[in-house]
């Protein structure tokens, strides 16, 4: 029997764990049409926005899948610790 009333104590090195967890943020964009290289340009791992998050220390990367079936689909995929 859980009581939820409770908040579950958590020493301070149990917490340094849970902020260096990695995590990942996934976005689905879609390009306009025609514009597909300039988006790649801009949101791939070389673009502006992977050099804007390189300023912070707990960004580790970023990728972009293209989707095969829709050209202007896009998923980017930005790793953090």
């Amino acid at each position: 029997m859980h009581d939820f009333g409770l908040v579950p104590q958590v020493r301070p090195r149990e917490l340094i764990r849970v902020f260096l967890t990695p995590f990942l943020v996934v976005w689905e964009c879609k390009a306009r049409s025609g514009e597909e290289r300039r988006f790649e340009n801009i949101d791939g791992p070389a673009g502006a926005w992977a050099k804007l998050f390189a300023r912070d220390p707990g960004y580790l990367r970023t990728e972009l899948q293209h989707d095969l079936q829709q050209p202007s689909r896009y998923l980017t995929l930005d790793y953090w610790t």
